[in-house]
């Protein structure tokens, strides 16, 4: 099974945890959207699917798996 990012999933976690809609909206702007649809190894964008703007751990509740 592979985990796929999805930008819906963390903006329904960040909003449920109280984050506040310009922090949200600013990693939307910066990584959300370009790391949207790759695969998440290890909590990370896999290496394959790179996302140059995300060094951020990639958290489970954020993915899909397919």
């Amino acid at each position: 099974m592979m985990k796929i990012f999805r930008k819906e999933l963390f903006i329904k976690d960040a909003t449920e945890l109280g984050m506040s809609a310009d922090l949200i909206q600013e990693a939307i702007d910066i990584w959300v959207t370009e790391c949207d649809g790759k695969e998440v190894v290890n909590g990370q964008i896999s290496a394959l699917g790179s996302c140059t703007t995300s060094p951020f751990l990639i958290f489970n509740e954020w993915c899909e798996e397919i």
